[in-house]
Parts: C-alpha cells; sequence; structure tokens
C-alpha cells in the first residue's frame, strides 16, 4: 500500500496547497464567528474545485482532455459540509492510461485525509449503472463539471437526466419506498429531541429527493424550501464544526451551543426554528408524491398529458386532481368550494393548485346561512 501510494504521488506531480487546512480555516472562522454557517458550503466547494482543478492537471501531465471530474451528490450542488465525502466520478473517453490518472487524483484526496466517494467510468459505463442503480440514477441528477473535458460532463449530465425522466416509472416508486423506509428509521425531524437533520423526515435527504422528483415531474413542488433548507444545513454546518464529524444527529448537548453559533437565542428557539423548516419540507414531499400518484406519473404518464372528467356541474378530475371546470361560474354558484371538496375526499385526491387560487380569487361568498 505505501508503494501504491507513492507511486500514486509521483504521478501527479507537484502537489497544490493542502485542501484540509483551507477548509479548516473555514471551521475556525465559523467558531470564532467570523463566518456564517450557511456561507460555508460553498465557499468550501469552490475551493475544492481549484484544488481538484490542479490535481487533474498533474495527474493528467496537463493533458486533461478526454477527462472529467464530476461533482455529484450534494458536492455537485456545491454544498460542501465539513464533515462530507468528497462524491467525485471521473469520466473518460477510454483513453489509455486511465488507471494511472485516476489512481493519482484518488491518492492525493486520501493523503490529504479527506473523506472520498469515488468511480470511475466512460460515458456509456456512467449512464448503464445509472439504469439499475438508483443511488447513481441520482447522484448524476446533479451532476456538475469541476475540472476537465466539459463536453463530456455536459453529455452525461444530460443524458442522465433525460435517463432519470424517461424512466421515472421505475425510479420513482423506489425512491419513495426508500424514502418511507428511512422515515421509519430516523423519525421525523419537526418531533424529535434529538433529530438526524440529514436522514429524518423533513430534512437534507427530502429535500433532495423532491428535487429528484421535479425532474421526473416538473411543478410537482411549488412551494418555495429555500428558507426552510438554510435553517437545516446551517445547523448542520455549525453541527460539523462543533463536533469536527461527520455527524447529522443534533444531540442535546450540541443544541445550545448551535443555537448560539446561529444567532439564536438557546436550544428551545433552534428546535422550533428546525421544527417549522421540517414540517414545511415533509409537508411539500408528502403533497408532491400524492400529486405523482395522482397524475399516474409513476406509471409512466407523459408529463404534457391533459386528461380531464366530468364530475358534476363546474368540477372535472384534471390529470388525477380534483378541480374547477374551464366554465366554471364561481361568481354564481357558492356550492362550488365544498363540492370540490367532496370529489375530493370521495376520490382520495389532491385538489389542483391552480383551482385552489381561483377560488381564493374569484370565488362569492356563501353567504348567511350556507346554501
Amino acid at each position: 500500500m505505501a508503494e501504491a501510494r507513492a507511486a500514486g504521488r509521483e504521478r501527479a506531480g507537484a502537489r497544490p496547497e493542502p485542501l484540509k487546512s483551507t477548509r479548516d480555516d473555514l471551521v475556525a472562522q465559523v467558531l470564532i464567528g467570523e463566518l456564517p454557517p450557511l456561507e460555508l458550503p460553498a465557499r468550501y466547494a469552490a475551493l475544492a474545485d481549484a484544488w481538484l482543478g490542479q490535481v487533474l492537471e498533474g495527474a493528467t501531465e496537463g493533458r486533461s482532455n478526454g477527462y472529467a471530474l464530476l461533482a455529484v451528490g450534494g458536492y455537485g450542488r456545491g454544498v460542501l459540509c465539513p464533515g462530507s465525502d468528497l462524491d467525485l466520478v471521473l469520466l473518460h473517453r477510454a483513453r489509455r492510461g486511465w488507471e494511472r490518472v485516476a489512481e493519482a487524483i484518488w491518492y492525493a484526496v486520501w493523503d490529504e485525509g479527506m473523506p472520498l466517494d469515488h468511480s470511475v467510468r466512460t460515458r456509456s459505463e456512467a449512464l448503464s449503472v445509472a439504469r439499475g442503480d438508483l443511488k447513481v440514477a441520482l447522484g448524476l441528477l446533479d451532476g456538475r463539471l469541476v475540472a476537465g473535458d466539459a463536453g463530456l460532463a455536459d453529455r452525461v449530465v444530460a443524458a442522465a437526466q433525460d435517463l432519470w425522466r424517461r424512466q421515472r416509472g421505475a425510479f420513482l416508486p423506489e425512491l419513495e419506498s426508500s424514502c418511507a423506509a428511512r422515515h421509519r428509521e430516523s423519525g421525523e425531524l419537526a418531533f424529535l429531541l434529538e433529530p438526524d437533520l440529514k436522514q429524518s423526515e423533513g430534512g437534507l435527504r427530502d429535500l433532495a429527493a423532491l428535487r429528484a422528483l421535479r425532474v421526473a415531474f416538473p411543478g410537482s413542488a411549488d412551494a418555495p424550501l429555500d428558507g426552510a433548507e438554510a435553517v437545516i444545513t446551517s445547523a448542520r454546518v455549525a453541527l460539523h464544526c462543533r463536533t469536527g464529524r461527520n455527524s447529522d444527529r443534533l444531540v442535546l448537548q450540541e443544541q445550545d451551543p448551535v443555537a448560539e453559533m446561529l444567532g439564536l437565542r438557546d436550544a428551545d428557539a433552534l428546535m422550533a426554528a428546525l421544527a417549522d423548516a421540517g414540517r414545511l419540507v415533509a409537508s411539500t414531499a408528502s403533497e408532491a408524491w400524492r400529486r405523482a400518484r395522482s397524475a399516474r406519473f409513476v406509471l409512466g404518464a407523459s408529463p404534457g398529458a391533459r386528461e380531464e372528467i366530468a364530475l358534476g356541474d363546474g368540477i372535472v378530475l384534471r390529470d388525477g386532481e380534483a378541480a374547477l371546470a374551464t366554465d366554471a361560474d364561481l361568481a354564481g354558484d357558492p356550492s362550488l368550494l365544498p363540492r370540490l371538496a367532496l370529489a375530493a375526499a370521495e376520490r382520495g385526491v389532491l385538489v389542483e393548485r391552480a383551482s385552489l387560487d381561483r377560488l381564493d380569487l374569484e370565488a362569492a361568498s356563501p353567504g348567511e346561512p350556507w346554501p
């Protein structure tokens, strides 16, 4: 092993400034209050990009054409917490010597003592594995070029997104099942004394699942979640900085210190903010999955399909949701709202969001007493 490491270091050539020390500098800035926790992931990802770019150049001796270093998962989204793995895929065009290039890159990361999740694939290999592996397919949805051949990276990422849309009938039920199993194991973030900020229902894993669901089913989750994600991510960064570990369970003894780092009054204020964020993420995810099932996207329905079934005067079943007909008389028929609710309840479906918005803006008051 020592000989292999030495050979990998030799092939990597001149080593850039250590990544671990720059990450530790960011952590120190967070701990002394000079850097808001929410700003660390993007800064750390940018530093990792620059460092890995130099590593790739050294590993290929300046001839990186035909190689693309792809960040996937959270790193692909530019969100790199202090304890996060560097999730990387080295793509290559079946170039001779790719084994030596890969070895040089991975040993450079290992020598830094950085956690690494890695693979090496051609374009066809990456897509072939993604077809049968949900985790790989999800990771590629967030694929982002770090360094190297942009054309190769762009083709793989575009093809992975197309694959996800075409195979949503297989991928989405598996993803929903894995989410349900994770929720059973990790509980709901909003109601736990010591929640797992990543795995619990309403946590960061559910946000990732929602992003994947939106690719397969555009418009499935319309609620803005940036604020909720910021609260949970900030707490996770602060926890990693405090403990120096990749632990996402916010245990009781860390709650007051994490709250102070986030500028909150105490642990109670922190847990209230996390509960609000977790409830919003969980409810949005629940609605999104119900919309996907109602619209039969998990069974392969086309995103552009528009199917309407008349349910009564002014009410239709549209794409699997109870909805107002286009010509519904909102001003003249005060019974539309309760009849729409009844139609949805009887069939166990959601009310179309556009119809709810239309009722809010246009519906007449039922008066007193109700008809």
